[in-house]
């Protein structure tokens, strides 16, 4: 057994999912790993295998002891796990990767925030705060990682604009899209469905997280915009409300001239029904280092509504419906513009499905990992 995979932080709907992929590819490899997890009921699934063996790692809940139990494991747990079991890879999604050890090392680095100082700088001062010591950990990591992971080009001039003089090799791989998303549907069948009713009763569906640069906001100014131009429409959102920062958001949707529907956080299984009954996807987030959801929305031939920002075009391209960060106006326009008019919503449908052809599958996306954290023997 000679590589180990930390996946301990990986909880966010997005991260779990990358992390999934990774474990499944693994197990089916029949390659030999050491995968650190979250023991969290989502994680509970995987037991050891002939080739994969898992240790799961408590999950402490304030701020002071997550940061001492990250410095005890990157410090002491980790090079005991490397020297016990003769580690010669270690790979960590997530960020971070500070372990004094004698192996390969390498690490995805998916927070915009350590890298991006306009978003950084946008913060409040307890958030700033946080982010500053996180910002700490990725500097001392890009002086110990051989390798550094992105996922689109455009992470990588964000990180060689922090970083202008890196120790570390960058490579971009692209996130893959997960298998639960396959589906035996005619994309033309699907976009022939959409085109005849998006005039009725426009759907629109946003996938993601809630954290402030996601700017969900954007949506509630946006609904009632559409609202007072007489444009039935939904707009369907995926929140946790148990996350704090959410409240006000969760709250303004109930207002009577909002027509927002929080669908809390669903399964990949679930996220497929509205992918498919959907007429347009939005992403108004201010910065991403990726975006799966923009994958899986043009997996489904759906046309993607996005701001015309660098992270945007780089995952949608010719695809991509762009309009002026915030501008609500500019983005109901084009909306209105395009979505409505038969010809444009076939093109950009049909350019959301040739370019979903791009993305990589998890075992390619998986056999790349492996080159990387090979590239050094």
């Amino acid at each position: 057994m000679n590589k180990l995979a930390n996946l301990y932080n990986q909880k966010g709907a997005g991260p779990k999912n990358i992390a999934f992929n990774f474990i499944n590819e693994a197990i089916d490899s029949r390659l030999s790993f050491l995968i650190l997890i979250p023991d969290i009921s989502d994680y509970s699934h995987y037991q050891n295998t002939d080739n994969v063996r898992f240790i799961r790692l408590f999950c402490p809940r304030s701020t002071l002891l997550k940061v001492l139990f990250r410095v005890y494991l990157e410090l002491c747990f980790i090079p005991f796990l490397v020297w016990r079991n003769k580690i010669k890879h270690l790979l960590a999604f997530g960020n971070f990767l500070f372990s004094p050890v004698c192996a390969t090392k390498t690490v995805l680095l998916h927070h915009p925030y350590l890298v991006d100082d306009r978003l950084y700088e946008q913060l409040e001062l307890s958030s700033k705060i946080t982010e500053w010591l996180k910002r700490v950990a990725f500097y001392i990591t890009t002086k110990n990682a051989d390798h550094i992971v992105v996922q689109s080009d455009y992470m990588a001039r964000q990180l060689e604009r922090k970083y202008p003089k890196p120790r570390f090799d960058v490579e971009i791989i692209p996130n893959p899209i997960s298998y639960s998303f396959a589906h035996p549907h005619d994309p033309a069948d699907l976009i022939e469905r959409r085109q005849a009713a998006v005039k009725n009763d426009l759907k629109l569906l946003y996938v993601s997280r809630f954290y402030p640069h996601k700017n969900h906001v954007f949506l509630v100014n946006l609904s009632r915009e559409l609202a007072q131009r007489g444009i039935k429409h939904s707009i369907f959102v995926t929140v946790n409300p148990e996350i704090g920062e959410a409240k006000s958001f969760l709250e303004a949707i109930n207002d009577s001239d909002v027509s927002i529907h929080n669908l809390t956080e669903v399964s990949q299984t679930e996220l497929v029904e509205y992918y498919l009954s959907a007429h347009a996807f939005i992403f108004p987030s201010k910065a991403e280092t990726f975006g799966n959801p923009l994958i899986e929305a043009m997996c489904y031939g759906l046309p993607v509504v996005v701001p015309d920002l660098e992270y945007a075009h780089a995952i949608n391209g010719k695809a991509g419906l762009y309009y002026l960060p915030d501008d609500v106006v500019g983005c109901a326009n084009l909306i209105i513009g395009t979505l409505f008019d038969e010809s444009t919503y076939r093109q950009y449908s049909a350019l959301s499905v040739s370019r979903f052809e791009r993305f990589k599958t998890p075992d390619k996306w998986f056999q790349h990992y492996l080159t990387v954290m090979h590239e050094s023997d």
